[in-house]
């Protein structure tokens, strides 16, 4: 109760500084923030959408796990985007173990997909 009664101002704190800390013009960093922005819209509209899902029976047997599976993979994919377009711009690291590590999570994900879940919410950097 004590995560879900202070996670809405926590984020709606990041999100002051986020904007805050946001550059006047994006530059090299355009397709980063192009990416950023459209997963951001993607994934928060099929988020809201799962419940919709879920009460369409679209899943044999009710399958909850299939369509929160999808979205984790989903989100794995743009985080690995993300973090594959960031290390483009800095020639200075290795940012090569970014695609198998995205991989081995994605499997891990759908081996469990609900405690994947609950790991994202519980050990996400803030």
């Amino acid at each position: 109760m004590t995560l879900f009664l202070f996670a809405g101002p926590h984020n709606w704190f990041e999100l002051r500084y986020f904007l805050l800390r946001l550059p006047v013009r994006f530059g090299r960093s355009r397709t980063f923030f192009l990416a950023a922005f459209s997963g951001i819209g993607l994934l928060t509209v099929s988020y809201v959408s799962l419940p919709l899902l879920y009460n369409l029976n679209l899943w044999p047997g009710g399958d909850w796990t299939i369509p929160l599976a999808a979205w984790n993979t989903l989100m794995l994919f743009w985080t690995g985007l993300l973090v594959w377009l960031r290390g483009k711009q800095r020639h200075t690291r290795d940012w090569s173990l970014t695609i198998p590590v995205m991989f081995i999570l994605i499997s891990v994900n759908w081996v469990v997909p609900q405690l994947f879940s609950l790991a994202i919410v519980y050990l996400h950097p803030s």
